[in-house]
């Protein structure tokens, strides 16, 4: 089991994080929603901010590495600055072994105080998405409700958007 942890002053799991000794035995349940992979019938998009990566990666993971699925997969990943890139090493390795799997990594540097969620989906506008795609998003409430309004923007159909979010 994996754990991929940003530690934030004050964060809810962060102060317990700190003090624990690394490999020290946890115990813990979950994951305990429903943010699965519904069809496979369709290329996927997914659209990350910061730790959102974590149920996102293990969802590409089980798509390439143990389903073997032959539709596209594409992972939007939008930072803050370049101490959230999380994982570009694993990235790379399944961009290299799967051709059906590709990324993009979204940077905003430096950081500012306010647009920065606003600046991601006028990044997103510029991309061309096709209707047949569907979009998982998962970050904070804000990163996920401007994603998914940029995503009905553009005319993606709302059955075609799963989202997870956290505070």
């Amino acid at each position: 089991l994996e754990l991929l942890i940003k530690l934030n002053t004050g964060g809810v799991a962060s102060d317990f994080f700190e003090r624990v000794e690394l490999g020290a035995p946890i115990q813990f349940y979950g994951p305990c929603g429903f943010f699965r992979i519904k069809s496979l019938s369709h290329p996927i998009f997914f659209l990350t901010s910061g730790t959102g990566i974590a149920p996102l990666r293990s969802m590409i993971y089980d798509l390439l590495e143990v389903k073997k699925v032959s539709i596209q997969l594409r992972c939007f990943f939008f930072i803050h600055n370049k101490g959230e890139i999380f994982l570009k090493g694993e990235l790379d390795i399944l961009r290299n072994t799967y051709n059906n799997f590709n990324y993009s990594i979204f940077l905003k540097e430096p950081a500012t105080e306010t647009g920065i969620i606003s600046e991601f989906a006028s990044r997103l506008n510029t991309i061309n998405f096709d209707k047949n795609v569907d979009f998982y998003l998962c970050g904070g409430s804000h990163f996920v409700h401007d994603m998914f309004t940029c995503l009905s923007k553009k005319k993606i159909p709302k059955r075609n958007i799963y989202f997870e979010l956290f505070k």
